[in-house]
Protein backbone atom coordinates (compact mmCIF):
# COMPACT_ATOMS: atom_id res chain seq x y z
CA UNK A 1 0.00 0.00 0.00
CA UNK A 2 1.26 3.74 -0.93
CA UNK A 3 2.59 5.53 2.21
CA UNK A 4 1.44 8.95 0.53
CA UNK A 5 -2.16 9.23 0.78
CA UNK A 6 -4.16 12.63 -0.63
CA UNK A 7 -0.80 13.96 -1.09
CA UNK A 8 0.19 13.62 2.11
CA UNK A 9 2.88 11.11 3.85
CA UNK A 10 1.68 8.29 5.98
CA UNK A 11 2.92 8.68 9.57
CA UNK A 12 4.29 5.46 10.81
CA UNK A 13 2.54 5.27 14.16
CA UNK A 14 4.15 3.15 16.89
CA UNK A 15 2.47 0.84 19.47
CA UNK A 16 3.21 2.81 22.47
CA UNK A 17 2.04 5.75 20.55
CA UNK A 18 -1.20 4.08 19.75
CA UNK A 19 -2.24 3.07 23.13
CA UNK A 20 -1.31 6.40 24.65
CA UNK A 21 -3.25 8.14 22.41
CA UNK A 22 -6.35 5.37 23.50
CA UNK A 23 -5.77 6.07 27.38
CA UNK A 24 -6.25 10.03 26.36
CA UNK A 25 -8.94 9.67 24.57
CA UNK A 26 -10.52 7.06 27.23
CA UNK A 27 -9.56 10.19 29.94
CA UNK A 28 -11.48 12.81 27.87
CA UNK A 29 -15.01 10.92 27.81
CA UNK A 30 -14.79 9.54 31.53
CA UNK A 31 -14.13 13.33 32.27
CA UNK A 32 -17.44 14.12 29.91
CA UNK A 33 -19.15 11.35 31.05
CA UNK A 34 -18.77 12.77 34.77
CA UNK A 35 -20.15 16.49 33.52
CA UNK A 36 -23.07 15.25 32.24
CA UNK A 37 -23.96 12.85 35.22
CA UNK A 38 -23.15 16.07 37.57
CA UNK A 39 -25.15 18.48 35.36
CA UNK A 40 -27.80 15.53 35.70
CA UNK A 41 -27.64 15.49 39.29
CA UNK A 42 -27.55 19.63 40.12
CA UNK A 43 -30.92 19.59 37.61
CA UNK A 44 -32.95 17.10 39.01
CA UNK A 45 -31.53 18.47 42.83
CA UNK A 46 -33.55 21.76 41.45
CA UNK A 47 -30.17 23.60 41.83
CA UNK A 48 -30.41 26.36 38.91
CA UNK A 49 -27.10 27.93 39.70
CA UNK A 50 -24.37 29.73 38.01
CA UNK A 51 -22.56 26.70 38.41
CA UNK A 52 -24.97 24.12 36.82
CA UNK A 53 -25.39 26.62 34.13
CA UNK A 54 -21.25 26.37 33.28
CA UNK A 55 -22.04 22.85 33.32
CA UNK A 56 -24.02 22.74 30.24
CA UNK A 57 -22.07 25.43 28.98
CA UNK A 58 -19.28 23.13 29.09
CA UNK A 59 -21.17 19.83 27.92
CA UNK A 60 -22.48 21.80 24.84
CA UNK A 61 -19.01 22.95 23.78
CA UNK A 62 -17.89 18.98 23.53
CA UNK A 63 -21.11 18.25 21.94
CA UNK A 64 -23.50 20.82 20.66
CA UNK A 65 -25.83 18.28 19.24
CA UNK A 66 -27.23 16.73 22.67
CA UNK A 67 -30.63 18.26 22.88
CA UNK A 68 -31.47 17.21 26.24
CA UNK A 69 -28.48 19.31 27.30
CA UNK A 70 -30.41 22.12 25.78
CA UNK A 71 -33.58 21.42 27.11
CA UNK A 72 -32.11 21.63 30.49
CA UNK A 73 -30.43 24.64 29.83
CA UNK A 74 -33.28 26.45 28.78
CA UNK A 75 -35.43 25.44 32.24
CA UNK A 76 -31.97 26.42 34.10
CA UNK A 77 -32.40 29.66 32.65
CA UNK A 78 -35.67 30.53 32.75
CA UNK A 79 -36.00 29.20 36.63
CA UNK A 80 -32.63 30.17 37.96
CA UNK A 81 -31.92 33.69 36.09
CA UNK A 82 -34.77 35.33 34.12
CA UNK A 83 -36.83 37.84 35.61
CA UNK A 84 -40.47 36.69 35.19
CA UNK A 85 -43.82 38.59 35.54
CA UNK A 86 -46.66 40.62 33.56
CA UNK A 87 -45.08 44.05 34.25
CA UNK A 88 -41.28 43.95 35.19
CA UNK A 89 -38.77 46.88 35.44
CA UNK A 90 -36.86 48.40 33.10
CA UNK A 91 -33.61 46.78 35.30
CA UNK A 92 -35.02 43.20 34.62
CA UNK A 93 -35.75 43.16 30.95
CA UNK A 94 -32.50 44.85 30.53
CA UNK A 95 -31.33 41.78 32.71
CA UNK A 96 -33.46 39.81 30.83
CA UNK A 97 -32.25 40.92 27.76
CA UNK A 98 -27.99 40.49 28.40
CA UNK A 99 -29.17 37.29 29.34
CA UNK A 100 -30.64 36.04 25.97
CA UNK A 101 -27.83 38.13 24.38
CA UNK A 102 -25.15 36.19 25.95
CA UNK A 103 -26.53 32.84 24.86
CA UNK A 104 -26.89 34.04 21.34
CA UNK A 105 -23.44 34.52 21.42
CA UNK A 106 -22.76 31.39 22.60
CA UNK A 107 -24.28 30.86 19.74
CA UNK A 108 -22.19 31.62 17.21
CA UNK A 109 -18.95 30.54 19.12
CA UNK A 110 -20.71 26.45 18.67
CA UNK A 111 -21.93 27.21 15.10
CA UNK A 112 -18.57 27.05 13.56
CA UNK A 113 -18.38 23.61 15.19
CA UNK A 114 -21.05 22.02 13.65
CA UNK A 115 -23.45 25.07 12.01
CA UNK A 116 -25.88 21.88 10.38
CA UNK A 117 -26.93 21.33 13.93
CA UNK A 118 -30.84 21.45 14.24
CA UNK A 119 -30.81 22.43 18.17
CA UNK A 120 -28.38 24.62 17.96
CA UNK A 121 -30.67 26.79 15.64
CA UNK A 122 -33.66 26.22 17.59
CA UNK A 123 -32.15 27.43 20.71
CA UNK A 124 -31.20 30.53 18.90
CA UNK A 125 -34.82 30.56 17.81
CA UNK A 126 -36.00 30.32 21.62
CA UNK A 127 -33.78 32.82 22.59
CA UNK A 128 -35.14 35.53 20.02
CA UNK A 129 -38.47 34.51 20.45
CA UNK A 130 -38.12 34.78 24.44
CA UNK A 131 -36.44 38.19 24.65
CA UNK A 132 -38.04 41.49 24.72
CA UNK A 133 -37.25 43.59 21.25
CA UNK A 134 -35.77 41.39 19.10
CA UNK A 135 -33.42 42.62 16.34
CA UNK A 136 -34.67 40.75 12.90
CA UNK A 137 -33.02 42.78 10.76
CA UNK A 138 -29.42 41.83 12.22
CA UNK A 139 -30.75 38.51 11.79
CA UNK A 140 -31.32 38.59 8.79
CA UNK A 141 -27.83 40.20 8.05
CA UNK A 142 -26.16 37.49 10.21
CA UNK A 143 -27.85 34.54 8.34
CA UNK A 144 -26.50 36.41 4.97
CA UNK A 145 -23.18 36.08 6.23
CA UNK A 146 -23.72 32.54 7.42
CA UNK A 147 -25.08 31.54 3.88
CA UNK A 148 -21.83 33.20 2.21
CA UNK A 149 -19.77 30.68 4.15
CA UNK A 150 -21.54 27.89 2.89
CA UNK A 151 -23.97 29.19 0.51
CA UNK A 152 -26.18 25.32 0.90
CA UNK A 153 -26.87 25.24 4.35
CA UNK A 154 -30.13 24.21 4.07
CA UNK A 155 -30.35 24.54 7.80
CA UNK A 156 -29.37 28.64 6.84
CA UNK A 157 -31.79 28.62 4.25
CA UNK A 158 -34.35 27.34 6.82
CA UNK A 159 -33.54 30.07 9.27
CA UNK A 160 -33.71 32.88 6.89
CA UNK A 161 -37.07 31.94 5.81
CA UNK A 162 -37.92 32.32 9.20
CA UNK A 163 -36.50 35.22 10.04
CA UNK A 164 -37.98 37.29 7.31
CA UNK A 165 -41.50 35.92 7.96
CA UNK A 166 -40.70 37.48 11.76
CA UNK A 167 -39.66 40.73 9.63
CA UNK A 168 -42.94 40.56 7.15
CA UNK A 169 -45.16 40.52 10.98
CA UNK A 170 -43.28 43.48 12.04
CA UNK A 171 -43.92 45.17 8.34
CA UNK A 172 -46.37 48.41 8.52
CA UNK A 173 -48.10 47.73 5.22
CA UNK A 174 -48.28 45.63 1.78
CA UNK A 175 -45.31 48.04 0.29
CA UNK A 176 -42.82 47.07 3.37
CA UNK A 177 -44.20 43.38 2.75
CA UNK A 178 -43.70 43.41 -0.85
CA UNK A 179 -40.07 45.10 -0.44
CA UNK A 180 -38.92 42.43 1.42
CA UNK A 181 -40.16 39.58 -0.77
CA UNK A 182 -38.68 41.23 -3.57
CA UNK A 183 -35.69 41.79 -1.60
CA UNK A 184 -35.68 38.49 -0.91
CA UNK A 185 -36.13 36.99 -4.43
CA UNK A 186 -32.97 38.87 -5.59
CA UNK A 187 -31.02 37.64 -3.08
CA UNK A 188 -31.86 33.61 -4.74
CA UNK A 189 -31.08 35.11 -8.16
CA UNK A 190 -27.76 36.55 -6.64
CA UNK A 191 -26.91 33.05 -5.11
CA UNK A 192 -27.63 30.94 -8.06
CA UNK A 193 -25.82 32.89 -10.34
CA UNK A 194 -22.80 32.31 -7.94
CA UNK A 195 -23.44 27.89 -8.06
CA UNK A 196 -26.30 26.86 -10.05
CA UNK A 197 -26.22 23.86 -7.88
CA UNK A 198 -27.51 25.87 -5.55
CA UNK A 199 -30.93 23.75 -4.41
CA UNK A 200 -31.80 25.63 -1.85
CA UNK A 201 -31.64 28.80 -3.72
CA UNK A 202 -34.08 27.22 -6.40
CA UNK A 203 -36.46 26.05 -3.82
CA UNK A 204 -36.77 29.72 -2.25
CA UNK A 205 -37.48 30.53 -5.57
CA UNK A 206 -40.44 28.60 -5.88
CA UNK A 207 -41.72 29.99 -2.54
CA UNK A 208 -41.54 33.89 -3.55
CA UNK A 209 -42.00 34.15 -6.84
CA UNK A 210 -45.93 33.33 -7.11
CA UNK A 211 -45.85 36.83 -4.77
CA UNK A 212 -43.49 38.43 -6.30
CA UNK A 213 -44.90 38.90 -9.54
CA UNK A 214 -48.69 38.53 -7.70
CA UNK A 215 -49.61 42.06 -8.88
CA UNK A 216 -48.36 41.74 -12.11
CA UNK A 217 -50.57 41.83 -15.50
CA UNK A 218 -50.46 38.43 -17.45
CA UNK A 219 -48.07 39.92 -20.09
CA UNK A 220 -45.32 40.84 -17.42
CA UNK A 221 -45.73 37.62 -15.41
CA UNK A 222 -45.48 35.79 -19.14
CA UNK A 223 -42.29 37.99 -19.20
CA UNK A 224 -40.77 37.05 -16.24
CA UNK A 225 -41.80 32.84 -16.70
CA UNK A 226 -39.75 33.69 -20.52
CA UNK A 227 -36.85 34.96 -18.14
CA UNK A 228 -36.91 32.30 -15.62
CA UNK A 229 -36.63 29.54 -18.70
CA UNK A 230 -33.76 31.43 -19.89
CA UNK A 231 -31.93 31.29 -16.52
CA UNK A 232 -32.85 27.79 -16.31
CA UNK A 233 -31.55 26.75 -19.66
CA UNK A 234 -28.03 28.47 -19.09
CA UNK A 235 -28.07 26.34 -15.49
CA UNK A 236 -28.74 22.80 -17.61
CA UNK A 237 -26.17 23.35 -20.37
CA UNK A 238 -23.53 24.30 -17.64
CA UNK A 239 -24.16 21.39 -15.69
CA UNK A 240 -26.58 18.78 -17.13
CA UNK A 241 -26.00 16.50 -14.27
CA UNK A 242 -26.89 18.60 -11.39
CA UNK A 243 -30.75 18.24 -10.35
CA UNK A 244 -31.28 21.54 -8.96
CA UNK A 245 -32.17 23.70 -12.07
CA UNK A 246 -34.01 20.29 -13.67
CA UNK A 247 -36.58 20.12 -10.33
CA UNK A 248 -37.54 23.97 -10.57
CA UNK A 249 -37.58 23.53 -14.29
CA UNK A 250 -40.21 20.85 -13.98
CA UNK A 251 -42.39 23.28 -11.82
CA UNK A 252 -42.16 26.50 -13.67
CA UNK A 253 -43.16 24.58 -16.92
CA UNK A 254 -46.01 23.39 -14.17
CA UNK A 255 -47.98 20.08 -15.04
CA UNK A 256 -51.40 19.49 -15.80
CA UNK A 257 -54.19 19.01 -13.14
CA UNK A 258 -56.89 17.08 -15.36
CA UNK A 259 -59.85 15.31 -14.08
CA UNK A 260 -60.17 11.95 -13.24
CA UNK A 261 -62.48 9.86 -16.32
CA UNK A 262 -64.37 7.46 -16.01
CA UNK A 263 -63.90 4.95 -19.01
CA UNK A 264 -66.74 3.13 -18.65
CA UNK A 265 -69.20 0.64 -16.85
CA UNK A 266 -69.35 -2.65 -18.01
CA UNK A 267 -71.05 -6.46 -17.61
CA UNK A 268 -70.30 -9.47 -19.33
CA UNK A 269 -72.96 -11.58 -21.33
CA UNK A 270 -73.80 -14.24 -18.46
CA UNK A 271 -72.32 -12.87 -15.64
CA UNK A 272 -73.92 -10.73 -12.97
CA UNK A 273 -70.56 -9.04 -11.93
CA UNK A 274 -70.12 -5.55 -13.42
CA UNK A 275 -66.68 -3.68 -13.63
CA UNK A 276 -66.20 -0.08 -13.66
CA UNK A 277 -63.06 1.45 -15.06
CA UNK A 278 -61.53 5.00 -14.31
CA UNK A 279 -58.19 6.62 -16.11
CA UNK A 280 -56.88 7.05 -12.58
CA UNK A 281 -56.95 5.59 -8.73
CA UNK A 282 -59.38 6.50 -6.63
CA UNK A 283 -61.29 6.35 -3.36
CA UNK A 284 -64.95 6.05 -3.02
CA UNK A 285 -65.95 7.28 -0.22
CA UNK A 286 -69.11 5.99 -1.10
CA UNK A 287 -70.51 3.63 -4.12
CA UNK A 288 -71.81 4.57 -7.05
CA UNK A 289 -75.94 4.22 -7.70
CA UNK A 290 -76.63 1.84 -10.05
CA UNK A 291 -80.49 1.80 -11.25
CA UNK A 292 -82.65 -1.40 -12.71
CA UNK A 293 -84.72 -0.53 -15.61
CA UNK A 294 -87.16 1.03 -13.69
CA UNK A 295 -84.64 3.59 -12.06
CA UNK A 296 -84.70 2.06 -8.78
CA UNK A 297 -81.38 1.89 -6.75
CA UNK A 298 -79.86 -1.92 -6.78
CA UNK A 299 -77.52 -2.60 -3.80
CA UNK A 300 -74.43 -4.20 -4.54
CA UNK A 301 -71.09 -5.09 -2.81
CA UNK A 302 -67.40 -3.36 -4.03
CA UNK A 303 -64.27 -4.20 -4.45
CA UNK A 304 -61.51 -3.05 -6.12
CA UNK A 305 -58.49 -4.19 -7.73
CA UNK A 306 -56.08 -2.67 -5.97
CA UNK A 307 -53.87 -3.69 -3.40
CA UNK A 308 -56.82 -2.55 -0.95
CA UNK A 309 -60.27 -2.26 -0.97
CA UNK A 310 -60.41 1.44 -0.65
CA UNK A 311 -58.71 2.43 -3.20
CA UNK A 312 -58.19 0.95 -7.10
CA UNK A 313 -58.21 1.81 -11.08
CA UNK A 314 -60.79 -0.75 -11.69
CA UNK A 315 -63.57 -1.37 -9.32
CA UNK A 316 -65.51 -4.91 -9.44
CA UNK A 317 -69.75 -4.67 -8.18
CA UNK A 318 -71.71 -7.62 -7.21
CA UNK A 319 -75.46 -6.95 -6.74
CA UNK A 320 -76.79 -7.98 -4.16
CA UNK A 321 -80.32 -9.31 -5.64
CA UNK A 322 -81.04 -10.94 -8.34
CA UNK A 323 -82.29 -7.65 -10.21
CA UNK A 324 -79.40 -6.39 -12.75
CA UNK A 325 -78.47 -3.16 -12.53
CA UNK A 326 -79.46 -1.27 -16.47
CA UNK A 327 -77.59 2.22 -15.51
CA UNK A 328 -74.78 3.61 -13.73
CA UNK A 329 -74.47 7.10 -11.60
CA UNK A 330 -71.36 8.45 -9.93
CA UNK A 331 -71.60 11.37 -8.22
CA UNK A 332 -68.06 13.84 -8.27
CA UNK A 333 -68.10 14.13 -4.75
CA UNK A 334 -67.58 10.58 -4.08
CA UNK A 335 -64.19 10.39 -6.16
CA UNK A 336 -61.05 11.25 -4.35
CA UNK A 337 -58.22 10.92 -6.63
CA UNK A 338 -55.53 8.76 -4.90
CA UNK A 339 -52.98 11.28 -6.11
CA UNK A 340 -52.37 15.12 -6.18
CA UNK A 341 -52.34 15.00 -9.66
CA UNK A 342 -55.70 14.29 -10.60
CA UNK A 343 -58.97 16.20 -9.82
CA UNK A 344 -62.06 15.18 -9.16
CA UNK A 345 -64.78 15.54 -12.20
CA UNK A 346 -66.45 18.51 -12.46
CA UNK A 347 -70.10 16.71 -13.35
CA UNK A 348 -71.90 13.54 -12.57
CA UNK A 349 -71.27 10.64 -15.21
CA UNK A 350 -74.46 9.10 -15.97
CA UNK A 351 -74.55 5.61 -18.45
CA UNK A 352 -75.69 2.43 -19.89
CA UNK A 353 -74.11 -0.82 -18.46
CA UNK A 354 -72.39 -1.56 -21.89
CA UNK A 355 -72.98 -5.70 -21.93
CA UNK A 356 -69.90 -7.60 -23.31
CA UNK A 357 -69.45 -10.67 -25.21
CA UNK A 358 -68.77 -13.81 -22.23
CA UNK A 359 -64.81 -13.84 -21.93
CA UNK A 360 -63.16 -16.68 -19.59
CA UNK A 361 -61.17 -14.05 -17.67
CA UNK A 362 -64.38 -12.80 -15.96
CA UNK A 363 -63.92 -15.86 -14.20
CA UNK A 364 -60.91 -15.10 -12.50
CA UNK A 365 -62.60 -11.80 -11.34
CA UNK A 366 -65.45 -13.00 -9.70
CA UNK A 367 -63.21 -15.91 -8.09
CA UNK A 368 -60.95 -13.24 -6.73
CA UNK A 369 -64.30 -11.49 -5.77
CA UNK A 370 -65.48 -14.40 -3.92
CA UNK A 371 -62.32 -15.30 -2.15
CA UNK A 372 -61.71 -12.07 -0.82
CA UNK A 373 -62.11 -11.48 2.60
CA UNK A 374 -62.71 -7.73 2.87
CA UNK A 375 -64.65 -6.01 0.28
CA UNK A 376 -65.17 -1.82 0.07
CA UNK A 377 -66.58 -0.10 3.14
CA UNK A 378 -67.57 3.30 3.51
CA UNK A 379 -64.35 5.19 5.50
CA UNK A 380 -64.80 6.32 8.74
CA UNK A 381 -63.58 9.89 8.15
CA UNK A 382 -63.53 12.11 4.81
CA UNK A 383 -60.64 10.43 2.65
CA UNK A 384 -58.07 12.83 2.41
CA UNK A 385 -57.69 15.09 -0.50
CA UNK A 386 -53.57 15.33 -1.99
CA UNK A 387 -53.07 18.97 -2.81
CA UNK A 388 -51.20 19.63 -6.08
CA UNK A 389 -48.25 23.20 -5.77
CA UNK A 390 -47.37 22.62 -9.19
CA UNK A 391 -50.41 22.46 -11.73
CA UNK A 392 -50.46 25.03 -14.41
CA UNK A 393 -52.72 27.69 -12.92
CA UNK A 394 -49.64 28.82 -10.81
CA UNK A 395 -48.66 32.06 -11.68
CA UNK A 396 -48.08 32.59 -15.92
CA UNK A 397 -50.37 32.03 -18.80
CA UNK A 398 -47.96 31.14 -21.23
CA UNK A 399 -49.77 29.04 -24.05
CA UNK A 400 -49.32 25.03 -22.59
CA UNK A 401 -48.96 23.30 -25.60
CA UNK A 402 -46.70 26.14 -27.32
CA UNK A 403 -44.65 26.17 -23.84
CA UNK A 404 -43.93 22.01 -23.77
CA UNK A 405 -43.07 22.13 -27.88
CA UNK A 406 -40.40 24.66 -26.77
CA UNK A 407 -39.01 22.71 -23.84
CA UNK A 408 -39.25 19.73 -25.56
CA UNK A 409 -36.98 21.08 -28.39
CA UNK A 410 -35.02 22.56 -25.59
CA UNK A 411 -34.16 19.35 -24.46
CA UNK A 412 -34.14 17.65 -27.41
CA UNK A 413 -30.93 19.37 -28.62
CA UNK A 414 -28.96 19.22 -24.83
CA UNK A 415 -29.77 15.42 -25.41
CA UNK A 416 -27.96 15.63 -28.90
CA UNK A 417 -24.82 16.78 -26.50
CA UNK A 418 -25.74 14.53 -23.28
CA UNK A 419 -27.04 11.28 -24.92
CA UNK A 420 -26.11 9.37 -21.54
CA UNK A 421 -27.83 12.38 -19.15
CA UNK A 422 -30.41 10.37 -16.13
CA UNK A 423 -31.52 14.32 -16.16
CA UNK A 424 -32.21 15.39 -19.33
CA UNK A 425 -33.95 11.60 -20.59
CA UNK A 426 -35.88 12.11 -17.41
CA UNK A 427 -37.44 15.25 -18.18
CA UNK A 428 -37.89 14.65 -22.30
CA UNK A 429 -39.96 12.02 -21.30
CA UNK A 430 -41.91 14.33 -18.70
CA UNK A 431 -42.12 17.05 -20.93
CA UNK A 432 -43.62 14.87 -23.41
CA UNK A 433 -45.87 12.94 -21.34
CA UNK A 434 -47.64 16.31 -20.62
CA UNK A 435 -47.83 17.04 -24.10
CA UNK A 436 -49.37 14.02 -25.07
CA UNK A 437 -51.98 14.91 -21.95
CA UNK A 438 -52.28 18.25 -22.90
CA UNK A 439 -53.38 16.57 -26.50
CA UNK A 440 -50.61 18.55 -28.30
CA UNK A 441 -48.68 16.03 -30.30
CA UNK A 442 -50.18 14.86 -33.82
CA UNK A 443 -49.77 10.61 -33.02
CA UNK A 444 -50.02 10.06 -29.02
CA UNK A 445 -49.35 6.33 -30.11
CA UNK A 446 -45.71 7.57 -31.50
CA UNK A 447 -45.24 9.32 -28.26
CA UNK A 448 -46.13 6.98 -25.95
CA UNK A 449 -43.55 4.40 -27.84
CA UNK A 450 -41.51 7.37 -27.24
CA UNK A 451 -41.75 7.53 -23.78
CA UNK A 452 -41.26 3.74 -22.62
CA UNK A 453 -38.26 3.37 -25.34
CA UNK A 454 -36.84 6.86 -22.90
CA UNK A 455 -37.80 4.92 -19.54
CA UNK A 456 -35.97 1.63 -21.08
CA UNK A 457 -32.61 3.46 -21.87
CA UNK A 458 -32.93 5.35 -18.23
CA UNK A 459 -33.19 1.34 -16.75
CA UNK A 460 -30.16 1.06 -18.30
CA UNK A 461 -27.70 3.97 -17.87
CA UNK A 462 -29.47 4.74 -14.43
CA UNK A 463 -29.77 0.88 -12.58
CA UNK A 464 -29.95 1.99 -9.22
CA UNK A 465 -33.30 3.28 -9.96
CA UNK A 466 -34.38 0.59 -12.21
CA UNK A 467 -37.76 0.20 -10.74
CA UNK A 468 -38.77 3.71 -10.88
CA UNK A 469 -38.15 3.27 -14.26
CA UNK A 470 -40.20 0.46 -14.93
CA UNK A 471 -42.90 1.74 -13.10
CA UNK A 472 -43.17 4.72 -15.19
CA UNK A 473 -43.16 2.78 -17.99
CA UNK A 474 -46.56 0.64 -17.13
CA UNK A 475 -47.91 4.26 -16.15
CA UNK A 476 -47.61 5.36 -19.83
CA UNK A 477 -48.20 1.72 -21.17
CA UNK A 478 -51.69 1.66 -19.36
CA UNK A 479 -52.53 5.26 -20.56
CA UNK A 480 -51.93 3.77 -23.83
CA UNK A 481 -54.61 1.24 -23.02
CA UNK A 482 -56.74 4.09 -21.58
CA UNK A 483 -56.78 6.12 -24.66
CA UNK A 484 -57.35 3.04 -27.31
CA UNK A 485 -60.27 1.90 -24.66
CA UNK A 486 -62.16 5.36 -24.98
CA UNK A 487 -61.21 5.63 -28.25
CA UNK A 488 -63.21 2.04 -29.53
CA UNK A 489 -64.97 0.92 -26.49
CA UNK A 490 -64.03 -2.56 -27.30
CA UNK A 491 -63.84 -5.71 -25.28
CA UNK A 492 -59.93 -6.26 -26.24
CA UNK A 493 -58.85 -3.17 -24.96
CA UNK A 494 -60.98 -3.23 -22.10
CA UNK A 495 -59.01 -6.83 -20.93
CA UNK A 496 -55.62 -4.92 -21.43
CA UNK A 497 -56.54 -2.44 -19.26
CA UNK A 498 -57.86 -5.04 -16.87
CA UNK A 499 -54.69 -6.89 -17.12
CA UNK A 500 -52.50 -4.16 -16.81
CA UNK A 501 -53.92 -3.07 -13.48
CA UNK A 502 -53.64 -6.53 -12.23
CA UNK A 503 -49.99 -6.51 -13.26
CA UNK A 504 -48.92 -3.48 -11.52
CA UNK A 505 -50.61 -4.10 -8.39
Amino acid sequence: MSSNVHGRKRENVSEEALLARREREAGKIKAYNELVEQCRSQFEQGIYTPETLSLTTRILQHNPDYYTIWNKRRVILQRGFLESGESLSEEAIAKNRSIYVDDLQFFMQLIRINPKSYWLWNHRRWCLESMPNPDWMAELGLVEKLLAMDARNFHGWDYRRYVVEKLRQEAKDEEQVAKLTQGEFDFTTRKIKQSFSNYSAWHQRTRLLPETVASMSPEEKNQVAKHELELIEAAIYTDPDDQSAWLYYRWVVGRALLPVRILGAYRCEGSRAIIVVMDSDVILSDVPCLLDDNDKPVSASWMSLGPNQQHGIVWIAMPDSQVNPSRINIHPDIIVPNTPLKSKPASAWQGEIKSIPYASEINALIARFETSTTHWSKPSQQPYIMNNPSHISAWHTLDRVQLLKDQVRVVRDLLDLEPESKWVLQTLAHFLDQLRLANGVEDPEKTCQEIVSIYETLTTIDPYRMGRYQDAKQKVLLESHMDALIKSNGVEELWRVIEHVQHMT
